[in-house]
């Protein structure tokens, strides 16, 4: 999906008039919306079908890191996140599915990404040998790092 974002200082030059439009009062603005057959408003159904926009530099904000931290921390390539937060592409489908997660749970998606798979586990339960997700720090005794066992 492509998206368009046009900046208001540079307005497509045309057979809009801008300023016209911008006089004009918002009822006269949605009557002519509506009168045109190419624009014809969604139906409940179809507005139930779209997907929501994740705004991925507000998540990431909200989670306090910054794009190389959430890229590592998320396994996600730096450049997409930038062109994501830059809406020069949209998260779409898996992508899309992940960043939802992410903002619902980030501490479940840490947890499936950093977990080691069964292969790596140590001896009892669940219990992670030595992998910790990025930014966190490592377990320490009065200052000083843990002893490994």
């Amino acid at each position: 999906m492509t998206r368009i974002v046009l900046d208001p200082r540079k307005l497509p030059k045309g057979k809009t008039d801008w300023k016209a439009l911008r006089d004009k009062p918002d009822s006269e603005v949605v009557k002519a919306a509506r009168s045109d057959p190419d624009a014809k408003p969604l139906a409940p159904q179809q507005i139930e079908r779209l997907l929501p926009v994740v705004d991925v530099k507000a998540l990431r904000k909200k989670l306090g890191m910054t794009q190389a931290a959430f890229c590592k921390t998320f396994k996600l390539s730096l450049g997409t996140v930038r062109d994501w937060e830059q809406h020069r592409f949209i998260p779409e489908g898996p992508a899309l599915v992940l960043l939802t997660v992410i903002d619902r749970d980030p501490d479940a998606v840490i947890q499936a990404l950093w977990r080691p798979n069964k292969t790596e586990r140590s001896g009892t339960g669940d219990k992670i040998s030595g992998i910790r997700p990025p930014g966190k720090p490592e377990p320490t005794v009065l200052g000083r790092k843990k002893a490994s066992a």
